[in-house]
């Protein structure tokens, strides 16, 4: 039997392969490892709770939105934050419409308006890597939006999407290398 003819069967064994990624995702991100440092993900359009946002000693941690996991103890939410900050993510563009952020209780509005699944990490200024991550968002599919609330300090910051992945015709795409990212100052 090929593809596309029968009973349908294959699209079940791809349904339960993402329902598969799906919780291991989940499972990951829910992890007590301290430094892992991600917000929450919903559907553009969606509202959030309070408890979609979670954190760690100032910084974005660990959680899952809409999965059946139960989030952590949030940082702050969207709505304690003392500046809230929208982040648009695009094929190649890590876009913020201010040029100067004040120090606090930040949380970043992040909207994934590209056609690729993009996270966004917060690192010191120039860096190349996310070897200091100071909070992260992962895996926000496209279409979707995600939420990173993190307390900053004055300084020089990056915000930037290290995902690398390989295209079904091999070609590698790697987003940091793409220029997707920016540079925030925070006062």
């Amino acid at each position: 039997m090929r593809i596309g003819q029968g009973s349908g069967n294959w699209r079940r064994y791809v349904s339960h392969g993402i329902a598969a990624l799906i919780v291991v995702a989940g499972v990951s991100a829910c992890s007590d490892d301290a430094d892992d440092d991600s917000g929450s993900v919903s559907e553009i359009g969606e509202e959030t709770d309070s408890s979609s946002v979670s954190g760690s000693s100032g910084s974005g941690s660990s959680s899952v939105s809409g999965m059946g996991m139960e989030p952590d103890t949030p940082a702050f939410s969207k709505e304690e934050a003392d500046v809230v900050i929208p982040v648009i993510a695009t094929e190649w563009v890590v876009s913020v419409q201010v040029d100067e952020i004040p120090a606090g209780k930040v949380y970043f509005d992040i909207q994934n308006a590209g056609a690729k699944r993009h996270e966004l990490v917060l690192v010191p200024a120039g860096a190349e890597t996310e070897e200091i991550n100071m909070g992260e968002q992962e895996n926000i599919p496209f279409g979707m939006t995600g939420g990173l609330a993190v307390t900053l300090t004055p300084g020089d910051y990056r915000l930037a999407c290290f995902i690398i992945e390989t295209e079904p015709d091999g070609t590698v795409e790697d987003h940091f290398k793409n220029s997707m990212y920016t540079d925030i100052t925070v006062v």
